[in-house]
């Protein structure tokens, strides 16, 4: 959102380029949704299948390309997969000063096409953290200590754009 504040957008339409059926990106969507939907309720959002994959996020979007032609402002990929193969297409059509691509996961493709401004920025996991949290939480249940462990374990997510990693609340992390 931030990326299409900047470039004065406040209407049009975003894609989300998804893998839809996986609990984890259901909820990566659903999220994205809601906050754009209250940010900046000029825009709308479509939703495409890529099933997680690469060439067929180039694909999908290469067909909202033609759908929504100019209306087309911005790209979020549920996995760097997707922002990938989005931006190849968008890029394919010349469109990249038009359209604002977001990622998930961080990868070193996606690192370096956000160094060379091509693409805005991506969502940061933290294995590491996943997995002490997931262990921590199986230890205790196991132990005893905690017989009833939560439903869901949220782990803090943080933010990679050109000016580096943020933290969730938006701290410049070095």
């Amino acid at each position: 959102m931030g990326a299409l504040k900047e470039r004065g957008v406040d209407s049009g339409t975003v894609l989300i380029v998804d893998h839809s059926g996986v609990t984890s990106t259901a909820q990566r969507v659903q999220g994205f949704k809601e906050v754009v939907a209250r940010e900046m309720p000029g825009i709308t959002m479509e939703t495409l299948n890529a099933i997680g994959q690469r060439d067929r996020a180039m694909g999908v979007t290469e067909d909202a390309l033609q759908r929504f032609g100019d209306n087309l402002v911005g790209a979020f990929g549920i996995n760097d997969d997707c922002a990938l193969g989005a931006l190849s297409a968008i890029e394919r059509a010349d469109m990249l000063e038009n359209i604002s691509v977001v990622g998930y996961d961080l990868g070193d493709e996606s690192r370096a096409a956000i160094q060379e401004d091509r693409m805005v920025g991506d969502t940061v996991q933290f294995p590491s953290k996943i997995g002490k949290s997931g262990l921590m939480t199986a230890y205790e249940y196991v132990t005893g200590k905690n017989t009833n462990p939560p439903k869901d374990n949220p782990v803090e997510v943080g933010t990679f754009t050109k000016d580096g990693f943020r933290d969730q609340q938006g701290n410049l992390v070095q």
